[in-house]
């Protein structure tokens, strides 16, 4: 059985012993059937698992638990953090709960997939509040299935240099509204097109971050 992996926060770290706490605990003596738990620290090692840029997914909000799944395998596939965003065509009111949940997958996924860093899951957050982020990023994009032209690998082969922090603003079921996409665009969004099917939302997201780590990883 290869070795359990755990994030233990930075305060939590001495010289020579590391303190587990939380829910760990209880995952650590029972699901895996330890009988204690001892954190001796016996050495130290490199591990490059991060990508060497950042991205953010704003995802609208979808229905179901398919946010579950684009937070399970963004984080698999390398993503910085996740904004759940409610846009026009955001069909569910999400309960107070799910953010402690999507946190939870989060740090689930990225302790099963040996990430060194767990990707944040911001608040939920209005769609024109996504879009005053939008500064904080040398690139924004906005996947829109009306855009014909301009594709991500157009986008991307036209840059100067590697972007080192990127934002990728994505719908929900039924997309965006054409006033949400030209809000975008005015606030320095790039509309791209990802090819001539029309993919699911939980589909778009897992899509760019494997183009992206494919492109610059």
């Amino acid at each position: 059985m290869s070795a359990p992996r755990v994030f233990v926060h930075h305060d939590q770290i001495g010289k020579e012993k590391a303190e587990i706490t939380g829910s760990d605990v209880n995952h650590l003596k029972n699901v895996l059937r330890l009988d204690k738990i001892i954190c001796k620290i016996i050495g130290l090692r490199s591990h490059k698992s991060e990508p060497s840029f950042k991205i953010t997914i704003a995802q609208g909000i979808p229905k179901a638990k398919k946010m579950d799944l684009i937070i399970e395998k963004g984080t698999e596939l390398g993503v910085s953090a996740i904004i759940p965003t409610l846009c026009e065509r955001s069909i569910p009111k999400p309960q107070a709960d799910k953010l402690e949940r999507w946190k939870r997958i989060a740090k689930e996924a990225a302790e099963q997939c040996g990430r060194l860093v767990v990707p944040q899951i911001h608040p939920i957050t209005k769609f024109e509040d996504v879009l005053n982020l939008k500064e904080e990023y040398d690139l924004a994009l906005i996947p829109w299935e009306i855009e014909k032209e301009n594709s991500l690998k157009k986008v991307l082969t036209n840059l100067p240099h590697p972007p080192q922090k990127v934002l990728i603003l994505i719908g929900p079921e039924g997309g965006f509204g054409s006033i949400e996409v030209e809000r975008a665009k005015e606030k320095g969004f790039t509309p791209i097109t990802l090819g001539n099917r029309i993919l699911r939302t939980e589909t778009v997201a897992l899509s760019i971050l494997s183009m992206f780590m494919y492109a610059y990883d």
